[in-house]
């Protein structure tokens, strides 16, 4: 959406570049290829109740 509102003039590019900086880390992965997905196995979901 960022690149979206550039694009057509809404933003600045220093605003842009502002808004894709990472504000807050998580605890993220990135599994970006065949292989990495293949080491995952699902063993289920938890109640929205319980996040």
């Amino acid at each position: 959406m960022i690149l979206y509102h550039y694009s057509a003039g809404v933003l600045t590019k220093e605003q842009a570049l502002e808004a894709l900086k990472i504000k807050k880390l998580y605890n993220q992965l990135v599994l970006s290829s065949e292989k990495a997905l293949s080491y995952l196995k699902f063993i289920g979901t938890v109640p929205q109740e319980e996040l």
